[in-house]
């Protein structure tokens, strides 16, 4: 009985010691795959930083989402939106159509040969539609970027003979290019212009998404790509009531102060609206006056509750304002 007794002792011990070891071994090998993990998303966190600083945004979209794969943590994820959002697009001239350089935007540039591109149109026929309509960098880039890969886009070209010609490309996707929109705006049709700051987020510097172009051309509005709360638009507009632009100031607003920008009166005021159950708080600036034939105006929206971040940033845009010429009718 006491042999037997022992031998119950000795299996419950060394089953014990034979559990403990499998726990031990069970550890090791989740620390292991855990230390795995954490390397891979270090690996591949690194090569999307490095395609990011290089401008090769495809390749750092794709190490991104590779990352993802091992642990989506915040940065992860913001940096995956904010590329997926500003993915550049070009332009790819059919084969055997001529002229024979490439037709391309890179970084928000257009790449011109020994030619002019003058407009684009998602077929051939609403060229009529445009006239001569020249487009300007920020015009083509936004028509091109919100055509879906593959897409068919016509061009018209002026060749360096004066003659025009209509080229068909397709939109195809671009290895580098810039995040975004920074830098001048400046709308053609008014002269209103507005300087947009480079934005950032973690490893990444970005720009804004800029609205399609309106048909009338009248201004344009830009879009942070992380917070569409966040915006800043600038216009402008003709005074065929010769009012004074302070009659359009909502009754809600606070006149900050007048102020005189180049030959023409301004008024900066803030004004406090909700959109989508956020607060969001609007600094403007607009130049004018009842015996002037045209008015510009720019807007700088922000979540309220971003507003002591974002304030330095808001007031930086507005003094950036310009008019263009107020004195005439566009």
């Amino acid at each position: 009985m006491r042999r037997s007794k022992r031998v119950g002792i000795f299996s419950a011990g060394a089953v014990v010691v034979l559990f403990a070891a499998a726990v031990g071994i069970w550890r090791w090998s989740v620390y292991a795959q855990h230390q795995q993990t954490v390397a891979e998303y270090q690996k591949w966190m690194a090569a999307a930083i490095q395609g990011i600083h290089s401008n090769q945004l495809g390749n750092a979209l794709k190490d991104v989402r590779k990352a993802a794969q091992y642990e989506k943590t915040g940065v992860i994820l913001t940096m995956e939106r904010v590329l997926e959002k500003t993915e550049r697009r070009g332009l790819k001239l059919s084969a055997g159509t001529s002229p024979a350089e490439p037709l391309t935007v890179d970084g928000g540039k257009v790449v011109q040969g020994k030619y002019d591109i003058v407009q684009l149109a998602a077929s051939a026929n609403n060229f009529q539609k445009f006239g001569n309509n020249i487009m300007n960098t920020l015009d083509f880039q936004a028509f091109v970027d919100r055509e879906p890969i593959g897409a068919t886009v016509y061009a018209l070209v002026i060749l360096p003979n004066g003659a025009q010609r209509t080229v068909k490309t397709t939109v195809v996707p671009l290895p580098s290019g810039s995040i975004g929109f920074t830098g001048q705006y400046t709308n053609q049709r008014y002269g209103v212009s507005v300087n947009l700051p480079t934005l950032a987020t973690g490893a990444i510097s970005y720009g804004w998404i800029p609205s399609a172009r309106p048909t009338d051309g009248d201004g344009r509005a830009f879009t942070d790509p992380l917070n569409p709360h966040i915006t800043v638009v600038a216009y402008g507009s003709n005074n065929v009531m010769s009012q004074s632009p302070g009659v359009s100031i909502p009754p809600s607003a606070h006149i900050l102060r007048n102020v005189q920008i180049g030959n023409y009166p301004a008024i900066i005021y803030t004004n406090i609206q909700s959109a989508q159950n956020i607060s969001v708080f609007d600094e403007s600036v607009v130049a004018g006056a009842s015996n002037l034939q045209s008015s510009n105006e720019v807007d700088v929206a922000v979540p309220q509750l971003l507003l002591p971040q974002w304030q330095p940033i808001v007031s930086t845009i507005i003094d950036s304002f310009k008019p263009g010429n107020l004195s005439q009718a566009y």
